[in-house]
């Protein structure tokens, strides 16, 4: 898909309507239980793609799996199925404060570093109407959300996925 073909097809996702906390413990029924390498942030990420929702996205059910967290990320969960997988990491302004990078110190930070990135690797396409700011890269997507940082790295995803992927998870994150 071309870069104007994303940006038309952007132009479709609505703005941040929040309606879920990160640090909420409700789960999908595919999210892991309580493992010493699984806490509640990791499961609250996979919570952001209720498991109908996201199967309706991909066109088949895919399968949550969290991923211990470290650094800047609250929370991260994998997904994948038979034909796409993707990787999502969620930080929040806490957990990135709390990380101390002095270059990347916020969200907004975090996003710009990701659109640096982004454009040594290819094509980027900035979309306006998704969080306080969207960028879409070679690899991936970054959100910021009010004061919340959303990366999702692609296995094999088609833009439009990635595109309510990403819809989905933003409109479930309160900041």
């Amino acid at each position: 898909m071309t870069g104007a073909a994303v940006a038309l097809t952007l132009g479709a996702c609505t703005a941040l309507e929040p309606t879920r906390e990160l640090t909420s413990t409700t789960s999908p029924a595919n999210a892991p239980a309580d493992t010493p390498d699984t806490d509640a942030a990791d499961r609250d990420v996979c919570a952001l793609l209720p498991g109908d929702e996201l199967a309706e996205i991909l066109g088949q059910e895919a399968q949550a799996t969290a991923i211990p967290s470290a650094g800047w990320i609250a929370g991260q969960c994998t997904w994948s199925s038979g034909s796409a997988g993707f990787i999502m990491s969620v930080g929040t302004a806490d957990s990135i404060e709390d990380f101390g990078d002095p270059a990347e110190p916020d969200a907004e930070a975090k996003l710009d570093a990701f659109r640096e990135r982004a454009s040594l690797e290819g094509a980027v396409v900035e979309i306006d109407d998704l969080g306080d700011g969207t960028v879409i890269g070679p690899t991936g997507m970054a959100v910021r959300a009010e004061g919340t940082y959303l990366q999702i790295e692609i296995l094999s995803l088609t833009d439009e996925q990635l595109v309510e992927v990403a819809r989905l998870a933003v409109s479930n994150i309160a900041g």
